[in-house]
């Protein structure tokens, strides 16, 4: 059994990329090409890398597709400059970002929306 990993990050591509390949597939080769999103443009087509790129932690799910569906994940923030909510002054994480982040987390803890696990909480 696996140990359940929250993997958050920039990823918000509209098309097939290869960090989302490496992610979900657990590896993505020369043979691969990204396409389909409409805002990277020169890309469709471009080989990413000479080498088979693999990560070991196993594959991973997007979970917003797991529960809408293929092609049916909506944008989740439109804003322009996201960092001022997530951000105190100094760089590190705003007090109103952590709770926001406990919120999200504690949801997954008492709800099973997809019809999944519930994660344990550790600290």
């Amino acid at each position: 059994v696996g140990v359940p990993v929250v993997f958050a990050g920039d990823l918000n591509s509209m098309g097939r990329t290869g960090v989302r390949e490496l992610l979900l597939a657990e590896e993505v080769g020369p043979a691969f090409r990204e396409a389909g999103d409409p805002t990277e443009k020169g890309q469709k087509g471009r080989q990413i890398t000479s080498k088979v790129r693999r990560q070991t932690f196993g594959p991973f799910l997007d979970a917003a597709e797991h529960c809408f569906g293929e092609g049916k994940v909506f944008p989740t923030m439109l804003v322009p400059n996201l960092d001022s909510k997530m951000l105190s002054g100094c760089g590190a994480p705003s007090q109103a970002f952590l709770n926001a982040v406990n919120r999200a987390f504690d949801n997954c803890l008492q709800a099973e929306p997809c019809g999944g696990e519930v994660l344990p909480r550790t600290a």
